[in-house]
């Protein structure tokens, strides 16, 4: 159990600006020298899909890098596994997630599983893992709600939001369907919505319906299309979501790899994540997917989307982007629930170095337990002399 003085000095750090902390005091186990490194809330992963985390083996290669190839390919393996199986393989990933510093996250399990499995899993490790985590959960089709052979308001009441993603549709008449029966569902249930949407480089403009009938707090994941508009059309749009005090999530590192077109130039993938911040648009991020058809990598850390939006952003001043996995997904999450207040202590001085050396997380503490910390030491052996790499990338960032 850490001591009381230790969350104090941790929440004076995160209030007065990150400052470093010197030195960790943890009762009956020692005393563990911080040596200034950098300490934060423990941060949001607003948008992942465990359910299909390390399961490229079953699928195989998504050779042509698309959402549809993506899907066919997992709706052919998704019912051969059994519930427990599901939880397992989304119990791995989160353990993964929190290793890293994770320990708030929204899953979206889709309901288009046989018997709804996947729902059922979810609602199972929510309760297994919530001394660990806090965990959101959200019911949505992943192929259609037309073709999916499951009732949405079924799989629903199981969840804590509602979801939706009308990109799956045949055509536009059916996605418009598709929207407001998911905003039917969100009200009956009184429930938030959050809808996969807009998400290729089609000028769909499912977000404007969608924004202009909910009654429901509702959640844009993705918008990816907004690259491809006009500015007139996106100021429209932003004004929308800021009337709706709607967030927009996205998922870069899954974002980026689907986003296949032929031939150049290429779009990005990613919605306009640097201008919503401009326009104080509540944006957060998503790992979306962990080893799987719809994303090859990845290793459950955050801070690696994170990384990836600011190299496409080109908006490198680092300290900007902490509130999308900290202070702006708190916003979103404690809709639903209120989170715990935990910690994570960078192996870093600053947030600059930790996304320079992408270092793994030295501590994660929650509710005054060390639930991760990793003790590595690193070694560079040149003419005799031994050097830790990462005092060296220490002297060029401070």
């Amino acid at each position: 159990m850490i001591s009381t003085q230790l969350l104090v000095i941790v929440m004076v750090m995160v209030i007065k600006g990150l400052s470093g902390m010197k030195e960790l005091r943890v009762d009956g186990r020692g005393t563990f020298n911080a040596e200034g490194r950098l300490a934060l809330p423990a941060f949001y992963d607003m948008h992942l899909h465990p359910e299909n985390a390390f399961t490229l083996g079953l699928t195989g290669e998504n050779s042509s890098s698309t959402l549809k190839e993506a899907v066919t390919k997992w709706s052919k393996v998704r019912d051969s596994m059994s519930v427990e199986e599901i939880k397992d393989r989304m119990k791995k990933a989160l353990l993964l997630e929190l290793y890293h510093g994770v320990t708030h996250v929204r899953i979206h399990v889709d309901m288009c599983s046989k018997d709804i499995r996947s729902v059922k899993a979810a609602v199972l490790l929510k309760e297994e893992m919530k001394e660990i985590m806090d965990i959101q959960t959200v019911a949505f089709p992943e192929q259609s709600l037309f073709k999916c052979g499951n009732d949405l308001l079924y799989a629903s009441q199981f969840t804590d939001l509602v979801g939706g993603k009308p990109d799956a549709e045949d055509d536009v008449e059916m996605s418009i369907k598709h929207l407001s029966l998911v905003t039917s569902v969100a009200k009956k249930l009184e429930k938030s919505m959050d809808i996969h949407i807009d998400q290729d480089a089609r000028r769909t403009r499912f977000a404007e319906y969608l924004l202009s009938i909910a009654e429901n707090h509702v959640t844009l994941s993705h918008m990816s299309s907004l690259h491809y508009e006009d500015d007139d059309y996106v100021k429209k749009i932003y004004q929308m979501i800021r009337n709706k005090k709607a967030s927009v999530v996205s998922s870069p590192l899954t974002a980026v790899y689907l986003a296949a077109e032929k031939g150049y130039p290429k779009g990005r993938g990613i919605t306009r994540i640097r201008e919503m911040m401009k326009e104080e648009i509540n944006v957060c991020l998503g790992n979306d997917d962990l080893q799987n058809v719809f994303y090859p990598f990845g290793a459950g850390d955050i801070l690696l989307s994170m990384f990836m939006a600011i190299n496409l952003e080109q908006s490198f001043t680092a300290d900007d982007w902490i509130p999308l996995v900290t202070s702006n997904a708190e916003k979103e999450f404690s809709l639903i629930n209120v989170p715990s207040k935990d910690f994570v202590i960078l192996d870093a001085s600053s947030f600059r170095e930790q996304m320079s050396t992408m270092a793994p997380r030295f501590m994660v503490i929650r509710n005054g337990k060390i639930l991760a910390k990793t003790n590595r030491e690193s070694r560079l052996i040149v003419n005799g002399s031994s050097l830790n790499p990462y005092l060296l990338m220490k002297s060029l960032t401070d």
